[in-house]
């Protein structure tokens, strides 16, 4: 119930709720270290933990902002619910200090993408990745409602 009318209320006001913001994070570096179609990942620190920042590159007017905020709350709110070995935890948003645009921030993984740890490691047991692949999938279909998701990566 409390977290059912924290998203009501963030979504009303368009702002992610205080307790997700990450405030004492840190950008490390002069360039991104990777990136997609929507956003650019940095290296950053938070409380002298190494974290992934994936910030969101923002082009448009404030009320297409407004919508893509809307809909990324949505995600947002889902992802700080998700609890599961295998999958990587959501530690938060920041959007104090990149606006217009704002980053989701998540534990930084030292071995970097999946593809790339089974390229440094060809002995690694490949089956044991793809069943803890399944696993996590199997978590979220489970929920209730069910999470389903469009972009699975093997971070």
């Amino acid at each position: 119930l409390c977290m059912k009318s924290l998203h009501a209320l963030s979504e009303e006001r368009d702002i992610f709720p205080d307790s997700f913001q990450c405030v004492n994070i840190i950008k490390k570096g002069e360039l991104p270290l990777s990136g997609g179609g929507s956003a650019d990942v940095w290296k950053g620190e938070m409380d002298g933990r190494p974290v992934c920042l994936k910030i969101l590159r923002i082009f448009t007017s404030r009320s297409q902002i407004e919508k893509i905020l809307k809909v990324h709350l949505v995600s947002v709110h889902m992802k700080r619910q998700l609890r599961h070995e295998n999958i990587l935890p959501f530690l938060g948003v920041n959007s104090l200090y990149f606006t217009p645009g704002y980053c989701l921030v998540s534990p930084w993984m030292k071995n970097g993408k999946l593809i790339s740890f089974l390229e440094l490691h060809p002995d690694h047991d490949r089956l044991k990745c793809v069943w803890d692949i399944v696993n996590a999938v199997e978590f979220m279909h489970s929920l209730d409602p069910q999470v389903i998701h469009g972009d699975i990566r093997g971070v």
